[in-house]
């Protein structure tokens, strides 16, 4: 095979890896992308490194702080926008399989293979590695993004077993040998199932270089201490049980049952990888204890363990990747209870063993048969036949609506689908329809704590307090825990005016979720309104340092130091709330109201007028951009948003009382006097609009009425000190 042949099969696979996920890169956050990406506040930070590598406890990525680091990094780059996350795990992937690719091509020349193999060893691993890449299986760990978990632990696994190899084939192994070590690693701190890697380089060693155990020991001894000493990292980030929740012995079913259900399970897997219809993101498996359906996979399964540990022990080289397919699925697929039986991205690397078989046992068989064109064809078909259900399987992904009904219409008894489907509606508007599916989901689980805490959402948003409390209370009770359900509760009792209660269950909220910034930023206001401005900046402070762009957290940290006097920092802090959101109506008054009082007419107006822009209808910011253009000596315009004012609220006194004066001072007394005249009809008692009027008529030289107007005050209000003093003026002129 020429050179220029062999350099072309690595770009061939990258171009199949691209054509295969291109419609891939706007698929939105779904499933567990909302705790691992959108409600993490670590990703929002790249410095300091162990903030960026840690995580919201009981997340996809807690105690797996290489996937959160590489998630911070996408946010460095592309906030929430997604199509770098989509970049990042699609470049993982495909470096996976130029990883495997060159994994089976140097396998296959080595001593004990190189004479079957050794002359379409590149095509071989080309044909292996593409297969693998465009499998639709993949599409959970690829597409759906915080599933990188598995997808770059893929790729470091694969990453430590080829520095190995090239470590065996060196002159000089220690700088491969201490990559491979790295690499491992770097795995061990991207997702558990890592742990089987020193194990299965031990068992490639044995297989096909060192030809026995000891032999293995004797020649690299210091690998495999290297590789041991990473299952110290992995101790260490399991110790403090970051997802203790998802996985472990208290999970709510045994050992026993959750094994007997894997056989279930790993054959049905095995049956995707040969007919891959039917994929389904959450299968929501529940315990079978029926053994009429448990026997039978479970005699397959066995079986095809017996063989593969019959092949180990006679060292034969078919057994390894039997081996692969099972030791790497054996921390997911065994014993130790994982609360979500059955996931697909569990086959992201077991695939690899599959692959690898199907591929040198077909060449084998057609070699014989001297059939080596039928065999391309048939790759060259089955790489196509993938492909293009790996691009329908993409498809789905395009919406979180799209994705659950899937879901739905594989298990549709699935009460996750529905509340999840009925998130995505919620989403969309479609409250009606999202209303239903989380009804649904209670109908199948009313111990479901979720579609309670979603279906209170929903009826917060059509303001029914007392329904919503209802369900975040029921969420409560079968989750005491749930930080969402005891902020909204706090939000809830604080639009009440019942700021003790709501305090109290923003505390509750930041005890399960102390690094969740909107927490912090909920608490800070219902301290504010306490009159606890000290304590409620604190709380801003921490919501900012959680989450640098959060608009509102810099608003209202503005307003409590508008409150405290500070008009300089509150200054700042506008500015920054309206750097993060340009939109930001309230910012823009506050902070022109801020200008305002320090006499910077013309930069208030700027900002007046930005807050009537994002909402046309802001009555106070026309009241108030009337204010500073008036005292800028743009009359004019000031009464013309004096009048847009009257026609958002035709019924403002205050409208017309400085609409009234306004016109006064330019001289336009009749339009003074109609304005006065309807600011009276509307509250007849309005001192204000009473005194000056009479001002008005003063100017006018119309005594009479203007002192009848200052009677009028001073009877609404005896202290009126100007009323009286300009009634005595008056009085005391006549005589």
């Amino acid at each position: 095979m020429s050179k220029t042949y062999k350099a072309g099969l690595p770009i061939a696979l990258i171009i199949a890896g691209l054509a295969a996920y291109a419609n891939s890169f706007a698929g939105p956050f779904i499933f567990d992308d909302k705790d691992g990406i959108l409600e993490n506040p670590h990703i929002l930070h790249l410095w300091p490194l162990n903030e960026a590598m840690s995580s919201s406890p009981q997340s996809t990525v807690a105690g797996r702080p290489i996937a959160s680091l590489s998630l911070a990094m996408n946010y460095a780059v592309s906030g929430y926008s997604v199509w770098s996350y989509h970049f990042f795990n699609l470049a993982v992937h495909i470096l996976a399989g130029l990883t495997l690719y060159g994994i089976i091509r140097r396998t296959l020349l080595c001593e004990r293979l190189r004479e079957r193999f050794g002359k379409h060893s590149a095509v071989l691993g080309w044909a292996a590695a593409t297969i693998w890449l465009v499998h639709p299986i993949q599409t959970e760990s690829v597409t759906y993004i915080v599933q990188r978990t598995e997808s770059l632990m893929g790729l470091f696994y694969l990453l430590t077993l080829y520095s190995v190899i090239r470590a065996m084939q060196s002159d000089k192994p220690s700088i491969w040998s201490a990559v491979s070590v790295v690499c491992c690693g770097l795995g061990m701190g991207t997702k558990e199932a890592m742990i089987t890697a020193p194990v299965m380089v031990l068992l490639y060693d044995r297989a096909f270089f060192a030809g026995s155990f000891g032999a293995a020991f004797r020649r690299r001894w210091g690998l495999y201490a290297g590789l041991a000493a990473t299952w110290g990292i992995l101790a260490g980030l399991i110790w403090s049980g970051p997802r203790s929740r998802s996985a472990g012995f208290s999970i709510g079913y045994g050992p026993l049952d959750y094994a007997l259900n894997q056989f279930i399970i790993v054959l049905h897997y095995l049956r995707l990888i040969f007919w891959p219809s039917g994929l389904c993101l959450d299968y929501g498996w529940v315990i079978v204890k029926d053994w009429g359906r448990i026997l039978p996979p479970m005699i397959v399964i066995l079986s095809m363990l017996a063989v593969t540990a019959w092949g180990v022990v006679r060292n034969r080289r078919w057994a390894y990747p039997a081996v692969w397919l099972f030791g790497i699925l054996s921390p997911s697929s065994s014993f130790v209870p994982i609360a979500d039986l059955a996931f697909e991205h569990r086959m992201y690397l077991p695939l690899v063993g599959v692959t690898a078989l199907v591929v040198s046992a077909g060449y084998v068989l057609l070699e014989r048969r001297s059939a080596k064109k039928m065999g391309i064809i048939l790759t060259a078909a089955v790489i196509c036949a993938l492909g293009v259900v790996t691009l329908r399987r993409n498809n789905d992904y395009r919406s979180i609506v799209s994705i659950w009904q899937t879901v739905l219409d594989i298990v549709p008894d699935n009460p996750r689908g529905h509340n999840n489907l009925g998130y995505g509606l919620q989403l969309e508007g479609k409250l009606d329809e999202a209303l239903a599916h989380y009804k649904e989901a209670l109908r199948i689980n009313l111990s479901y704590a979720d579609a309670h805490y979603n279906l209170g959402l929903v009826l917060l948003s059509r303001d029914k307090f007392d329904e919503a409390a209802a369900c975040f209370n029921q969420a409560l009770c079968i989750k005491p825990g749930y930080a969402g359900a005891h902020c909204n509760l706090g939000v809830i009792l604080a639009s009440q005016g019942r700021f003790d209660e709501a305090i109290n269950h923003y505390n509750l909220a930041l005890k399960a979720r102390p690094d969740s910034p909107e927490v912090h930023n909920n608490l800070g206001s219902a301290l504010l309104a306490k009159g606890k401005t000290n304590e409620a900046l604190d709380h801003f402070q921490r919501a900012i340092k959680q989450k640098p762009n959060f608009a509102e957290a810099y608003f209202n940290a503005g307003f409590a130091l508008e409150s405290k006097g500070s008009l300089n920092e509150a200054i700042n802090y506008y500015r920054q709330a309206l750097k993060f959101n340009p939109d930001f109506d309230k910012a823009h008054y506050n902070l022109g109201n801020a200008l305002a009082s320090q006499g910077k007419y013309n930069e208030a107006v700027t900002q007046f007028k930005e807050a009537i822009r994002v909402d046309p209808d802001y009555l106070e910011a026309h009241y108030n951009l009337a204010k500073s253009l008036k005292s800028a000596g743009r009359l004019d315009e000031a009464a013309d948003h004096y009048r847009r004012a009257l026609k958002i609220k035709p019924d403002s006194v205050e409208a017309l009382d400085n609409l009234g004066n306004l016109l006064s001072e330019q001289g336009k007394f009749d339009e003074a006097a109609v304005c006065y005249r309807r600011a009276l009809a509307i509250e007849p008692n309005s001192p204000e609009a009473h005194y000056n009027f009479g001002v008005s008529l003063l100017s006018q030289d119309k005594f009479d009425e203007a002192a009848g107007h200052f009677r009028q005050v001073l009877k609404i209000n005896p202290n009126h000190t100007g009323a009286a003093a300009t009634l005595q003026f008056l009085l005391g002129k006549r005589k």
